[in-house]
């Protein structure tokens, strides 16, 4: 029976990891803020790539510091692979103005 299980958590584990793996090599990160002030901006980046039909995902995470005493937050913009060179200079492009 340990037999059994032990080959299901192995089978169970790499189907994890390679998911994980094809996520990492199909999505990159084109760009990140720290702060909810921030965070509008990311979101209106995310809408202008969506809206010029780019693949984009908005990552958003939050994580308290106890140094300030006030919760953190992370937001993350990740693009296909194919479109990062398209998505990058709009980034770009959308930052400078």
């Amino acid at each position: 029976m340990f037999v059994i299980a032990a080959i299901a958590a192995l089978i169970a584990g790499g189907f994890f990891y390679y998911r994980a793996y094809r996520e990492a090599r199909m999505w990159r990160e084109v760009h990140v803020v720290w702060g909810a002030a921030q965070k509008e901006k990311a979101v209106a980046i995310h809408h202008e790539l969506t809206q010029r039909g780019i693949r984009a995902q908005l990552k958003t995470t939050s994580a308290f510091d106890i140094t300030r005493s006030m919760p953190q937050s992370h937001a993350s913009i990740r693009v296909h692979r194919d479109d990062f060179t398209r998505a990058a200079q709009i980034v770009l492009s959308f930052t400078r103005g």
